[in-house]
């Protein structure tokens, strides 16, 4: 359970060192952290009341560790590459959204799209 919440401070650590960071969908990756934690919290509280079953636990604990440690380490890096895709999609989209936006405010006469023109310029 430990590990976990230094892995998941390390992972943070070494994502804010990153040059390529998420501009629309870092949310998401902390809202992943978080439920990461709490699960390993919840798995905590079950194995240490488990009672009898707490060698076999430990046991399937190990050999799944055993079994999977290698696919994860090779994946690793696979969902943080397809979030940053889908985050690098978002910024494609909402480039071109703004740019429809500004030529629908700037192009309609009337003085409330005018407002909304500047302050859309601003905003750029």
């Amino acid at each position: 359970m430990i590990n976990v919440v230094l892995f998941v401070q390390r992972d943070m650590e070494n994502k804010k060192s990153e040059e390529e960071e998420l501009k629309h969908l870092g949310f998401v990756k902390i809202a992943a952290m978080k439920a990461l934690v709490c699960v390993s919290n919840l798995y905590g509280f079950a194995k240490q009341n488990s009672g009898l079953l707490r060698s076999a636990v430990g046991t399937v604990e190990d050999t799944v560790t055993t079994v999977l440690g290698p696919v994860y380490h090779k994946f690793n890096a696979v969902p943080n590459h397809i979030l940053l895709f889908v985050d690098n999609k978002v910024s494609f989209s909402l480039s071109f959204i703004k740019i429809y936006i500004f030529c629908f405010c700037c192009f309609t006469p009337s003085t409330k799209s005018v407002k909304a023109c500047n302050l859309f310029v601003l905003c750029l």
